[in-house]
């Protein structure tokens, strides 16, 4: 990554973290609750420093980053509604 890219991703993200990071918390509103909204951040902007060449095509950076984290999110959920359900407990260990 060039350093006017890191430097304009650094200042998108200085700007725009409350934004980013309340829009997170939107859509989990409760759900997914072992996941830290700062993770998922943290997780779409590595994705986005390990693919350097999209950041200079990239005209509306914060557009870019609310997208891919609406995409990262959909993962999320895809995933966790994927995920088998657990057995159900035998009656006598059901019960106190």
């Amino acid at each position: 990554m060039t350093e006017a890219a890191a430097e304009r991703l650094a200042s998108t993200l200085e700007q725009d973290r409350g934004k980013l990071l309340r829009f997170i918390r939107g859509r989990l509103r409760g759900r997914l609750q072992d996941q830290d909204p700062e993770d998922i951040l943290s997780d779409v902007v590595l994705g986005l420093l390990e693919r350097a060449d999209l950041t200079a095509e990239v005209e509306n950076l914060t557009a870019y980053l609310f997208t891919a984290l609406s995409h990262r999110l959909s993962d999320l959920f895809r995933r966790r509604r994927d995920l088998p359900m657990p057995a159900e407990a035998p009656p006598e260990q059901a019960q106190p």
